[in-house]
């Protein structure tokens, strides 16, 4: 006869212990010539194994083979999902209770072919680790377990923010000719000189930048007679203040000297 026996995931079946239940008329049970007595007498289940009853007249004997199965996992959790090609390796923020994954990219980052590596509990996920995948949109990545069934997360890829704050030209248009600035990038400085005679207390900049917004703004007059801070604000909320000074050229006119004749005293 045979008898088939399922145990749950994860049971050393090495050194199990069986319980069984015979008929009056039994006179022992072995394994390998070896006694076994109901939930006492342990055995190693890692192969089939065979009991032999004998009955009560001594001779007469069957044979029992016990197969004992391990029941398939039922795990299927993404335990890590990262991007180790990026510099530094970008990993995923994984929330269990919501089966998401969340992953912010460095600013300029292309998303439509990253490649995940991705670690499993489970038998299988789909699409595989190592597959590149486009990320502009959410993608949903299912694992699937050892007994067939399955879990889904949604993977959500964020590009992060500029921190580029910088003003790369500034000037006076509206001037003739036009006022560029000298940017010293180092010191933050912005530097112009415009002709002799301007009126400094409403020049309007024209200015470009890297930033999301810079204040005062671009095409604001302003009065320069002293030197006016602007702050550059980036795209992830981090700010830059230039300091521009106005400086007006002196007169190029040339200098008229007036000279009287001398008076002769005699």
């Amino acid at each position: 006869g045979t008898i088939d026996i399922e145990v749950a995931y994860g049971t050393d079946v090495t050194d199990l212990i069986a319980t069984f239940t015979t008929s009056p008329d039994i006179t022992s049970i072995e394994i390998s010539s070896v006694a076994q007595v109901s939930g006492t007498t342990p055995n190693d289940f890692t192969d089939p194994v065979t009991y032999v009853v004998t009955a009560e007249d001594g001779t007469t004997t069957k044979n029992w083979e016990v197969t004992v199965t391990v029941a398939p996992s039922s795990a299927k959790a993404i335990t890590a999902f990262d991007f180790v090609a990026l510099e530094p390796t970008v990993v995923g923020a994984i929330n269990e209770t919501e089966k998401t994954i969340a992953l912010t990219v460095p600013f300029g980052t292309a998303v439509t072919a990253l490649v995940p590596t991705i670690t499993i509990t489970g038998a299988s996920v789909a699409p595989a680790s190592g597959a590149a995948q486009d990320f502009t949109s959410p993608v949903d990545y299912t694992v699937t377990a050892e007994d067939a069934s399955t879990q889904v997360y949604t993977v959500t890829v964020t590009v992060a923010p500029s921190s580029a704050k910088a003003i790369t030209a500034f000037d006076f248009v509206a001037l003739e000719p036009t006022v560029v600035g000298a940017i010293n990038e180092t010191a933050k400085t912005i530097a112009l000189t415009v002709p002799f005679g301007t009126a400094v207390t409403a020049l309007v900049p024209t200015i470009t930048i890297t930033g999301a917004s810079v204040a005062p703004a671009s095409g604001a007059a302003q009065n320069f007679t002293s030197p006016v801070e602007y702050t550059v604000t980036a795209e992830d909320a981090s700010t830059q203040v230039y300091t521009v000074t106005v400086t007006v050229a002196p007169s190029t006119a040339p200098t008229v000297i007036s000279t009287s004749p001398e008076t002769d005293a005699t």
